[in-house]
């Protein structure tokens, strides 16, 4: 089996996924998770993210966390998780945040998500979905797709 890389986007309802298979991006999503914070929601997110891991044979993690001053206990739940369950598949796990992501994708130049999202595409242009998916971003009122972009920034760090 090649080697897989999985980037997440983490929040509470909504989980950014990007697949790196063979150092080719293959597959992005955003999976949502609806309803209020629950034992039962955070434990069908491990599972998902389990399942992801031994479906594709995932060898290293890249996590996207809010800013420690942003999150909130179900975050920190489930980053605890997650750190858990890299451990015990014995995974690379590395976090890192909104700027560590701007950083790589906007350069010296103060980034934000929007200059992240213009640099996911200009990185991967042999996925117009990207493209699509990032006009449209720009004019939603609620981000979503957003998630996406930032999982597979999150691939750039692995």
């Amino acid at each position: 089996m090649q080697a897989s890389t999985l980037g997440i986007s983490l929040g509470s309802r909504l989980l950014g996924m990007a697949l790196r298979y063979n150092g080719k991006l293959c597959h992005y999503r955003v999976r949502t998770f609806y309803g209020a914070w629950t034992e039962e929601k955070r434990l069908d997110m491990i599972a998902t993210l389990r399942k992801t891991i031994q479906k594709y044979g995932v060898v290293c993690l890249s996590v996207k966390t809010p800013k420690a001053s942003h999150c909130s206990r179900s975050i920190t739940e489930l980053m605890r998780d997650i750190r858990q369950l890299a451990q015990e598949l014995s995974i690379t796990l590395i976090v890192c945040t909104i700027t560590h992501l701007t950083k790589r994708f906007c350069g010296p130049v103060r980034g934000n998500k929007q200059g992240l999202m213009q640099g996911v595409v200009a990185r991967y242009p042999e996925h117009p979905r990207l493209a699509e998916l990032h006009a449209k971003e720009k004019r939603n009122h609620s981000k979503y797709h957003v998630r996406i972009f930032e999982a597979i920034a999150c691939l750039e760090l692995a």
